[in-house]
């Protein structure tokens, strides 16, 4: 699947921030939109939850989802169905997005390599994956963010991400609930 590195001809870690509250539920329908053409010849069950509005940069964020999506369809590829899903949970009193699949998931003790965008890898598959995936926390940290991941062997993986950017004016859903 061909990787987007660029935003505005701005490759996307260095891309400075545009902060605007954005209602992430019409984003993330639109990632999933752009990738059903990827899906469309196997079964996907898609579980799209609401996730409500936060202060980020829209575009940054559409290439986070974007990305953790198309690593969920390609890990997921042998399952009939493949389940993608998408939502949010407060972990304390953080707001958390995560993505998850019930695909080929990866041993914990292996997760760090998967945010190693430069380390050499077996394949040219996960090489995409972890430069992606290295691009997603930049980005996740440009918004005063954090990424992290849980993964089984056989079970699927879930990646999880916070946006902690605050714009004087804009508060996220998770700052305004509190």
């Amino acid at each position: 699947m061909h990787r987007q590195t660029s935003v505005a001809g701005t490759p996307i870690a260095r891309r400075a921030l545009s902060l605007q509250l954005t209602p992430l539920d019409p984003l993330v329908r639109g990632a999933v939109r752009s990738l059903r053409h990827a899906s469309s010849v196997r079964a996907v069950d898609w579980r799209i939850g609401e996730l409500g509005d936060v202060a980020c940069d829209p575009e940054l964020v559409r290439y986070v989802f974007v990305e953790l999506l198309t690593n969920a369809l390609r890990y997921s590829q042998d399952r009939d169905p493949a389940v993608i899903e998408v939502g949010q949970a407060r972990l304390k009193d953080e707001q958390v997005f995560f993505v998850r699949d019930n695909g080929l998931g990866f041993d914990m003790r292996e997760a760090d390599k998967w945010f190693d965008g430069f380390r050499r890898l077996r394949d040219v598959d996960s090489v995409d994956t972890a430069r992606g995936l290295a691009t997603v926390d930049a980005v996740v940290r440009k918004h005063g963010g954090r990424l992290w991941t849980q993964a089984e062997p056989g079970v699927g993986a879930t990646f999880f991400f916070t946006l902690g950017a605050l714009v004087p004016g804009i508060a996220s859903s998770a700052q305004s609930s509190r």
